[in-house]
């Protein structure tokens, strides 16, 4: 609880990888999905905060390239 953290997310020159969040992973706007940059040497940020043992709570911005 407590711990919070910054993931960057690089695509290679190919592009398309995606990731899956566990189900204690909550987004914003009511849960909301995730619409992930796949562009090939895109940058995206997913930001996160352990609220307790069945929440995290998380936002993803991108894309920065």
């Amino acid at each position: 609880e407590g711990t919070s953290g910054t993931i960057a997310l690089m695509q290679d020159g190919t592009g398309g990888h995606t990731f899956t969040l566990p189900s204690t992973f909550k987004t914003p706007v009511g849960g909301a999905a995730i619409t992930q940059v796949t562009s090939p040497n895109s940058v995206s940020i997913l930001s996160y905060y352990v609220l307790d043992d069945s929440n995290v709570l998380v936002n993803y911005i991108g894309d920065f390239s």
